[in-house]
């Protein structure tokens, strides 16, 4: 079921309902030219259909050519005064006054959130008409005002913000010449999107084509639909987690055994936002959770994992090596074996405030896949991993996941697009060669930055301060508290 209406230039409303349908999930698609030639049935559509399958997914789609901000806000002259700028002498040539687009969204967005909603997310491509002329420079408290009104306006304080950060069009317009407020503009919508817990930014440079064009070709606009249906969905299924950046490696292994369950329910019970674990397949079938792929290193006694059977395993000790170097008796710390992924998966889906990222240690990405979604802890679980065929088989199987890419000292821009073909949504670099500018060209693509193992303070503190979005360690209580000294201090 679908209806069209229009409003100015272009204006959408539309439905997409499935049978089974236990929630609904509505989006408004809104900005300049852009999002006016996006196709959404095209790109959009078609993967927010398929990442919230069994829900309605509803939209409208309020969009114009050439419509600078303030067709949204009718703050923006008051803002714009503020800032010292002239709004007649920019007004000049306007051919609608006021908020026409924001009281069409207002207008038809109402309709559908007569009846409750699980979600709503504000989708927005805009922001090449504000880039010359002084607009610029208000730009980014002007999109704050405007998602700051749709949010109270709509009673939506969750509502959820992807903002598609305009194009490098404008760095290569002309004869290698760059408008300077371009970059103002785009530099705004990263911060916008960084600075708001709920929001996330798209990159299109790679959707215009090799001329790096001012619009896209229907490919571009494909890819640029399905990019923001995936960041929204991602800011869906993150509601509720806890995102403080902090990811207990191995669970909280400065504190426990690694890879145990013990380490694991203190990873939880800390607050970290994500416990990562490592998985091999045995002898008989079973995903188990442990880095090595013999037990020497942890355990009492040394066997091949894939060449033994979990009841083998199970016989390991594996708190020896733990309680052998930290000086404890067996009953400070007891005998601990191996878990089974299953277990682990039962322990997180207790809880929705921590998830556990997955790096499987051999090709079993697709057993995982399959006990993931037999015990349906899909909004559970990521994936993390250096090899990319492990990683685009998550993808493959079940495009809802997260995956986190590691990278160690590689081609930065090789690897920005692979994760952008491949639809990533993190890269993490090791501690040895991650740096304050890879941060920035990963924030800046699109991607959370990561960083793994970073266990020494000192070093902790260098990463937060770089702005790192991930940070992998043995110590998250160490890290926790150092982020909470730096949000309270004076």
């Amino acid at each position: 079921m679908k209806k069209t209406t229009f409003f100015h230039l272009l204006i959408f409303a539309g439905i997409v309902v499935s049978l089974r349908a236990a929630e609904r999930h509505v989006f408004i698609l809104s900005g300049q030219s852009n999002m006016a030639r996006m196709k959404e049935k095209n790109g959009f559509l078609p993967e927010a259909e398929k990442l919230l399958a069994g829900a309605e997914v509803e939209y409208i789609k309020v969009a114009a050519p050439g419509k600078p901000i303030r067709n949204w806000l009718a703050e923006w002259d008051a803002m714009a005064t503020d800032a010292g700028l002239d709004p007649i002498a920019i007004r000049k040539g306007d051919r609608k006054k006021g908020s026409p687009y924001y009281d069409a969204i207002l207008e038809q967005i109402r309709l559908l959130l007569k009846r409750p909603v699980a979600s709503v997310s504000f989708i927005w491509m805009q922001g090449e008409s504000d880039a010359r002329g002084g607009a610029e420079k208000i730009y980014g408290n002007a999109l704050q005002t405007l998602i700051a009104k749709l949010r109270r306006d709509l009673k939506a304080p969750k509502m959820k913000i992807v903002i598609g950060r305009i194009s490098d069009y404008g760095a290569r317009h002309g004869k290698g010449k760059s408008w300077p407020g371009w970059q103002n503009v785009r530099d705004a919508q990263q911060r916008v999107a960084a600075n708001d817990p709920l929001a996330q930014m798209i990159d299109t440079d790679d959707c215009n084509g090799p001329k790096h064009a001012l619009h896209h070709p229907a490919e571009g606009y494909e890819l640029m639909g399905r990019r923001m249906a995936r960041a929204a969905f991602a800011l869906i299924r993150a509601e509720g987690f806890l995102q403080n950046g902090v990811t207990a490696h191995r669970g909280n292994s400065g504190e426990f055994p690694e890879c145990t369950m013990p380490a694991f329910a203190s990873g939880i019970a800390v607050g970290a936002d994500w416990l990562e674990l490592d998985i091999l397949r045995t002898k008989d079938g079973k995903l188990v959770v442990i880095h090595d792929r013999t037990t020497g290193r942890i355990g009492d006694r040394n066997l091949e994992v894939m060449e033994s059977t979990y009841e083998e395993l199970s016989r390991v000790d594996v708190a020896t090596d733990f309680r052998k170097r930290h000086g404890k008796s067996l009953a400070e710390c007891p005998a601990e074996r191996i878990p089974l992924l299953a277990e682990v998966l039962k322990l997180v889906m207790k809880q929705r405030k921590t998830r556990v990222s997955i790096q499987p240690k051999m090709d079993c990405v697709a057993e995982a896949i399959e006990l993931i979604k037999q015990t349906g802890a899909q909004r559970w679980v990521g994936f993390n991993d250096g090899n990319l065929r492990y990683m685009s088989d998550v993808k493959r199987l079940a495009p809802e996941i997260s995956v986190f890419w590691d990278r160690g000292n590689s081609d930065l821009s090789k690897d920005l697009m692979i994760a952008r073909e491949h639809g990533f949504e993190a890269l993490v670099l090791n501690s040895g060669v991650l740096t304050l500018e890879k941060v920035r060209r990963i924030q800046q693509a699109g991607f959370e930055a990561g960083v793994w193992t970073v266990n020494n303070e000192s070093e902790l503190r260098r990463f937060v301060e770089m702005g790192v979005d991930r940070i992998y360690t043995d110590h998250p209580v160490r890290l926790l508290e150092l982020k909470h000294r730096r949000q309270t201090a004076p």
